[in-house]
């Protein structure tokens, strides 16, 4: 079932919460044929968050070429979860700015 989907440069990636229990995993992406990102639908809220959070950083990766490691994806990934969750009120302050339609920068 897919659930929303997220753009990663000109890609829009489905993201699709499904039973992995079989493929034993939390989640995946795969490039080919078609981006996709897949998450166990059974991992409770914060997992959930932290496993999509993990599969983007990997689907950025691929599609930019970075060529992370699985460790490296899982550092940035334990990280990110622990700035956003020990700073939610700054990181919500910042998610408002960066959303802003019509940011007052200087381009």
């Amino acid at each position: 079932m897919i659930s929303d989907s997220i753009r990663i440069g000109y890609t829009d990636v489905p993201i699709q919460v499904e039973d992995l229990k079989d493929d034993d995993c939390f989640g995946y992406f795969v490039s080919y044929p078609k981006p996709r990102i897949a998450i166990h639908d059974q991992l409770t809220p914060l997992y959930t968050a932290a496993t999509g959070l993990h599969e983007v950083i990997e689907a950025i990766s691929a599609i930019y070429g970075l060529e992370l490691t699985e460790g490296q994806i899982r550092t940035l990934e334990t990280a990110l979860v622990n700035v956003v969750r020990s700073n939610s009120k700054l990181c919500r302050n910042w998610l408002e700015m960066i959303s802003d339609p019509d940011p007052d920068i200087l381009t």
